[in-house]
C-alpha cells in the first residue's frame, strides 16, 4: 500500500465517517453527480469483504490476541485483489457517504449479499450435521 498509516487506523476512520455522514447528510446530492474513481458495485464487494474481515476477527480475537496484526494483512490483499489502496478506500468512502440515499441503497446490498451468505451457510452446517447423525 502506499500510505504508511496501519490500515486498523483507516477502519477506524471509515467507520467514523460512516457514522457521521449517516447521521449529518441532511441534504440529498444528486446521485448522477457522484464522482468516484471505485464503482459502485466494487465499493460493495470490497465493503462485504471487509465486514466479513471484522465480524471473523471480532468473533475471535478473543481466541488469538495476535489477530489484530494479521488482520492488516487481510487489508493489504484485499486491496491488493481489487486494485486499490487503503487511501482511495477511504476516499471513495466518503464520496459515496455524502450521497445518503446512494450510501443506504449500498448498505442494503451489502446486508442482502451477508444475509445470503449466512444463510448458505447455515445451510451447508445443517446439512453436515445431518449427514453425521445415524439413526439405530
Amino acid at each position: 500500500m502506499k500510505s504508511g498509516k496501519p490500515i486498523r487506523h483507516t477502519l477506524t476512520a471509515l467507520l467514523s465517517i460512516i457514522i457521521v455522514f449517516s447521521i449529518s447528510s441532511c441534504k440529498l446530492k444528486d446521485d448522477n453527480k457522484i464522482e468516484a474513481s471505485i464503482s459502485k458495485e466494487k465499493m460493495i464487494d470490497v465493503m462485504t469483504e471487509v465486514y466479513l474481515m471484522e465480524s471473523f476477527h471480532t468473533r475471535t480475537q478473543s481466541f488469538r490476541p495476535g489477530l489484530r496484526d494479521s488482520l492488516d494483512y487481510y487489508y493489504k490483499a484485499l486491496f491488493d485483489r481489487h486494485n486499490i489502496s487503503s487511501d482511495e478506500f477511504t476516499r471513495n468512502i466518503k464520496i459515496y457517504a455524502s450521497h445518503t440515499e446512494v450510501f443506504k441503497t449500498m448498505h442494503e446490498e451489502i446486508l442482502n449479499r451477508l444475509s445470503i451468505l449466512k444463510s448458505k451457510h447455515v445451510e451447508k452446517t445443517n446439512s453436515d450435521t445431518l449427514s453425521n447423525v445415524t439413526v439405530e
